[in-house]
């Protein structure tokens, strides 16, 4: 009993200890925002003041010193971020996580971001010459000071992260990914040839709504050699496997975002005022890390991504500038001809041409041996499915698709622009680097206080023949759907101090210029609100107007949806089973299309238009596609034209081979299936079927995923007012859990920039600045950006001081 007792003493002893250097290390591990530090590479000391969210100020005698700095404060807040974004959009997950990060790694190493990546390192940063260099360089070598001697952050523990040095080839990686995130395509384009390939083309006609009509090629191409057309079940097993990849990131997307100005002549300041909230998708850490940079001719404050030097949004104290997603289309996929007798070679026009092949090597943790990959390059781009016996994604014979992307073809000037943009001298020369931006396209919206608004569509568009439609799979083999070339900036639509006196993007598609409208994934209902929101206002704007405006919740198409369905509802004498039902059905009559917290009747709706959608759609589709189409741009596009086409094939079970269901029919079972479902959820009483108990938002980390680690790493959840195509955009999928609607994406951001004060404008993020869960800055802001409540982007000296409480961290060479 003493020997048990001793080895009792001795477990607990250890388990005491285990714990203590847990916590020691935890606490070591936290970001250091006081005292003094020696970094190697500084010419000067550099003061970094952090205010009351973790935001740091900073102030440095030169540029270099300034992003050098940079660099390492950005690094102890989000070192893991920046490792996980570089590793996802290189393909080199696996490293980390095994078997299991293979196939994403096939996945980006296939579309070519790692090598696309590698080519803009040596062609722009190969030296150390321009200030451009110079300044990219520091930062990157801030980040791996910090790497070098800085305490890693628990994930690198858990997850057995080597240090390892960043390098230039990453900050390309993670404009790759912010590209990515921009091409709607990957899920959308292959969804339209999925259904056109295995249902047929009249099953589109619906879905194929928010397309230009005038296209005359509105069919999915069919090579005249049918045997190098791939079948339903081909097309499945490599769509399947493709949807997987895109849809499983764990790593914040860019989708969509909101953003108007309006001139100082509608202001009561008497200056512009810019509002910008662009919408990624949520994750733990925020996406945006902000910072404040004092050196020699510049005062800058700016939003900034994990790992990317300059800020992709910011303002300095004469302009100010914010983005939006333009959701032009920069992606096409062809369908090839491969050489029956030689599976290296395609079709080109009249002759059989061997395509080229890069080498890429995978490797995976557990295994000695790397992964060869062998990408097989076409004149459009890479194939997407190449041989499985190689160590490929799929079976290049089966599945002959090719990927062009504008962004891997074009060199990306974001960098460029990004450093120049906050010491440019106003809106001439601002314009004169926007010029040169290409992939991915971007919504530039600029003040300053001159008083000048404007707006450009930034990127190189993509010229394609008049027949075609970009939307559907193109003839890889003859040549006559292959790109044209890129029209020149003078053809980007733009707006410049507009008499209106006000200028908004919110993705939605431009109007023609010099008659070409270009072709893409535009959204509408959000910036139909907008506009009508301006020309209603009373009165002068004021920043306060502004914060009323970017909570708002309302939008009259989900109310116009939500009466046809119950007035189609109404059609059958049976509808209403009982007066809870008709009070079901009475709440979507009176709605008016708003989402508060408190609301019963967007639950409703949400509910049944899930269970439209199903009935509608799963009988042809399955369980899989049906999950990737409802994740897609189409619904979210086409809805209210889809629920108003009474004649639509979709109606119709395929499954009831002696029944046709109508509209009405699957209306009135969709709606019954939502109120039961409600009451078995929630109980009878229709009061407690609030949207915040169903809408909810939680901030997932890449740990979080795992059961045991999400109460640690991941924020939330809250319910939360909002919706998808609504100003407060928080956006759910409809998935095949209708009990929730858990929120995906949504203001990464909100920043409200009054010129008439623009030391003080004023922003918020959706937890906080740091990714360390051990900084008090890790979620400090998640309640407020709920709330709609705002902090300030503090630029004037004093203030600063005054709010950062002695937090001063001072740098100086080593």
């Amino acid at each position: 009993m003493k020997l048990f007792k001793r080895i009792g003493i001795g477990l607990v002893v250890i388990i005491l200890l285990l714990l203590i250097g847990g916590y020691i290390y935890l606490q070591s591990s936290k970001p250091q925002y006081s005292g003094s530090l020696h970094i190697k590479g500084l010419n000067d000391e550099v003061e970094v003041l952090f205010d009351t969210y973790g935001v740091p100020h900073i102030y440095a005698q030169t540029e270099e010193d300034a992003y050098l700095a940079l660099g390492y404060v950005h690094a102890q807040e989000r070192l893991f971020q920046m490792e996980m974004l570089t590793r996802v959009a290189g393909g080199s997950l696996s490293e980390l996580v095994g078997e299991a990060g293979i196939k994403h790694d096939k996945f980006f190493r296939t579309i070519g971001l790692r090598d696309h990546a590698k080519k803009l390192a040596v062609k722009l940063l190969n030296e150390r010459e321009t200030p451009m260099q110079k300044a990219a360089w520091a930062y990157l070598d801030g980040i791996n000071q910090f790497v070098e001697h800085g305490t890693l952050p628990v994930e690198y523990q858990i997850m057995g992260i080597p240090r390892e040095k960043f390098q230039a080839e990453d900050i390309f990686l993670t404009l790759g990914f912010m590209a990515f995130g921009f091409a709607p395509a990957f899920r959308t384009d292959l969804m339209a040839a999925y259904v056109a390939n295995t249902l047929g083309e009249e099953y589109l006609e619906d879905m194929m709504l928010f397309w230009d009509p005038s296209l005359e090629h509105t069919r999915i191409f069919i090579p005249e050699d049918t045997a190098n057309t791939p079948t339903a079940a081909e097309f499945e097993e490599g769509l399947f496997q493709m949807w997987e990849v895109v849809n499983d990131l764990a790593l914040p997307s860019f989708e969509g975002s909101n953003a108007w100005i309006i001139s100082g002549e509608h202001t009561e300041s008497g200056k512009p005022i810019l509002c910008n909230d662009p919408h990624i998708k949520y994750g733990q850490p925020a996406v945006w890390y902000e910072a404040h940079l004092e050196y020699p001719g510049v005062s800058f404050y700016g939003n900034f991504l994990a790992g990317m030097p300059f800020g992709v949004i910011g303002h300095n104290k004469r302009f100010g500038w914010g983005l939006t997603m333009l959701a032009n289309d920069e992606v096409d996929f062809y369908l090839e001809k491969i050489n029956p007798e030689n599976a290296n070679q395609v079709w080109v026009d009249d002759h059989w041409e061997d395509m080229e092949v890069r080498e890429e090597k995978i490797y995976v943790r557990g295994q000695s041996e790397p992964i060869s990959l062998n990408v097989r390059l076409t004149r459009h781009g890479p194939m997407m499915f190449p041989q499985p016996t190689q160590g490929h994604l799929y079976d290049i014979e089966k599945f002959p698709i090719s990927l062009s992307w504008a962004f891997t073809q074009q060199e990306s000037k974001s960098l460029e622009f990004t450093h120049r943009a906050p010491s440019a001298q106003g809106k001439a020369e601002l314009e004169e680097h926007i010029r040169e931006l290409g992939a991915p396209g971007l919504n530039v919206m600029y003040a300053d206080v001159d008083g000048n608004i404007a707006w450009w569509a930034a990127t190189k568009f993509v010229k394609r023949p008049d027949s075609v439609n970009s939307k559907l799979f193109l003839d890889g083999a003859s040549g006559k759907d292959d790109w044209l070339g890129y029209y020149d900036f003078s053809y980007n639509p733009r707006a410049i101090n507009p008499p209106e006196g006000y200028i908004f993007t919110a993705n939605h598609q431009p109007d023609s210029i010099k008659g070409i409208l270009h072709p893409g994934y535009y959204m509408n209902y959000r910036a139909g609100r907008i506009h009508d929101l301006i020309k209603a206002h009373e009165g002068k704007w004021t920043v306060e107007d502004m914060k009323k405006m970017v909570m708002d919740d309302y939008a009259k198409e989900f109310a116009q949806t939500a009466h046809e369905i119950i007035q189609t509802v109404e059609e059958e004498d049976y509808a209403y089973k009982s007066p809870l039902y008709e009070q079901a059905g009475q709440s979507l009559k009176d709605w008016q299309g708003n989402h508060p917290k408190d609301a019963i009747a967007p639950t409703l709706f949400n509910r049944t238009l899930f269970y439209i959608y199903e009935n509608a759609f799963k009988d042809e589709l399955g369980q899989e596609a049906f999950e990737s189409l409802i994740k897609s741009e189409f619904l979210m596009r086409g809805r209210t034209e889809f629920i108003a086409a009474n004649q639509s094939i979709w109606w119709d079970d395929v499954k009831t081979k002696d029944i046709k269901e109508s509209r009405r029919f699957i209306f009135v079972k969709a709606f019954e299936q939502a109120v039961k479902s409600l009451i078995d959820q929630f109980g009878e009483d229709a009061s407690s079927w609030q949207w915040h108990k169903v809408h909810r938002l939680t901030h997932e980390h890449p740990l979080g995923r795992v059961k045991a680690l999400a109460s640690i790493f991941n924020v939330g959840p809250f319910g939360i007012p909002g919706a998808g195509d609504v100003i407060n955009a928080q956006r759910f999928y409809l998935s095949d859990d209708p009990s929730y609607f858990d929120v995906a994406t949504g203001p990464s951001a909100r920043m409200i920039i009054d010129m008439a004060d623009i030391e003080h404008a004023v922003s918020i993020l959706p937890t906080g600045q740091s990714g360390n869960i051990m900084s008090p800055h890790y979620d400090d802001q998640a309640e407020m950006h709920n709330r709609g409540e705002f902090r300030g982007m503090l630029m004037n000296r004093q203030e600063i001081e005054m709010d950062s409480k002695g937090r001063r961290l001072l740098l100086s060479p080593e």
